[in-house]
């Protein structure tokens, strides 16, 4: 707790502080326009992805249709 706590108050602190400084940089709100937006791209992908492959295993007996949902659960065991 003390190892988050800490330091996001110190990073919130400073951040104040050159925020009152300096101001906000209006290439900032340009470049945070521009990651939520290819975060909002990537989950969508990911999402329809994930549901076109259970629709798929679900409504399909094929074998290959299965091959790619325990395909696609890799991603959750691999990096453990």
């Amino acid at each position: 707790l003390i190892g988050f706590i800490l330091p996001a108050l110190h990073i919130g602190n400073e951040a104040w502080k050159r925020i009152a400084f300096a101001g906000v940089s209006p290439e900032i709100w340009r470049e945070i326009v521009n990651t939520i937006s290819i975060s909002a791209v990537a989950t969508f992908v990911a999402i329809s992805l994930g549901f076109l492959v259970a629709s798929s295993a679900r409504l399909s007996h094929a074998p290959v249709a299965g091959a790619f949902l325990r395909a696609s659960s890799l991603g959750y065991a691999v990096p453990g």
